[in-house]
């Protein structure tokens, strides 16, 4: 007590910090205990469960006033300040501590349950008796806790658990089965702890690897179908309309269309004065003038 009360004390971190107690002896087939706060000593015997220690809280004090007729039942239920400790460790001094002046004889098969109100307070004091009193301990102390963590209390309180199992004087190879026993389970719970570490690592590195590839995929497929919805560039468009250019010219004026008067005017004077083809040698030009003037005297004389 007094070394927690000096830490709270010197550390501001752990300021008025507390903590209940419960303790027990075993010897020569008999039950010491000592308690301050409200955890709880039960001793399942016969298919009973009974409470060995008081509980120092405000919530214990109305209950104990209402037996006495000094309050009602419903006063003590109600009272706001059920959960508020009348005795702790922490404290400048310890104002209760319940310590059994008259040990409790044991017998072969009884069952000591110690916890705190994290286990009491959130589940009813039946299923205490139902589990710890037919499972083994270790079984046990694990599915108190998680019946009472799967009821999902808004306020749920810490849970710690211990129970003890009297297997019997002059027993000796029984308690070193039940020891070598026990070993034997919590080196192979050891074991499929650290299976079950590896595994979900394995399974955590092929998940980050088949993610990784799903997004690679889809940016590439992403990225082809950009490309190929993507929309001619000014290069392209600019040569097309260059090749569809000339095409358009080749196709000329309307062969249905009425020439125009200048155009019926040349093709006239062209029927009249046909072109004659020039060479290249030296007489071309003369030739071509002694023809065209035979042309204009035979026309004369027509």
């Amino acid at each position: 007590n007094d070394a927690i009360f000096q830490k709270g004390l010197s550390d501001r971190r752990y300021w008025k910090m507390g903590s209940t107690c419960i303790a027990v002896v075993l010897r020569n087939g008999e039950l010491f205990h000592v308690s301050a706060g409200d955890s709880h000593i039960y001793m399942i015997r016969g298919g009973v469960l009974r409470r060995l220690n008081e509980e120092h809280s405000v919530g214990e004090e109305m209950d104990q006033r209402a037996a006495a007729g000094l309050i009602s039942e419903e006063d003590a239920r109600s009272h706001t300040g059920r959960n508020k400790l009348m005795s702790f460790l922490g404290d400048k001094s310890i104002s209760k501590v319940d310590v059994a002046r008259t040990p409790f004889a044991l017998q072969t098969g009884d069952r000591i349950v110690l916890c705190s109100d994290g286990l009491y307070g959130y589940i009813e004091p039946r299923r205490i008796l139902e589990v710890a009193g037919k499972l083994p301990p270790q079984k046990a102390v694990e599915a108190l806790i998680a019946e009472t963590m799967g009821n999902n209390h808004e306020d749920q309180d810490n849970i710690s658990i211990q129970i003890l199992e009297v297997l019997g004087e002059g027993k000796p190879a029984a308690v070193k089965q039940f020891i070598r026993e026990k070993t034997l389970e919590r080196k192979r719970s050891q074991k499929t702890a650290k299976k079950s570490g590896k595994e979900k690592i394995v399974a955590f590195i092929l998940t980050g690897i088949s993610i990784t590839l799903f997004i690679i995929g889809a940016v590439l497929l992403a990225t082809k179908l950009m490309h190929k919805g993507k929309p001619a560039t000014d290069g392209t468009v600019k040569q097309e309309q260059n090749m569809s250019g000339p095409q358009d010219d080749q196709d000329g004026p309307d062969k249905d269309a009425e020439p125009s008067e200048p155009s019926a005017k040349r093709q006239s004077e062209t029927l009249e004065n046909p072109v004659v083809p020039v060479t290249n040698n030296g007489n071309g030009a003369k030739k071509a003038k002694s023809e065209t003037q035979s042309d204009q005297q035979a026309g004369n004389k027509n």
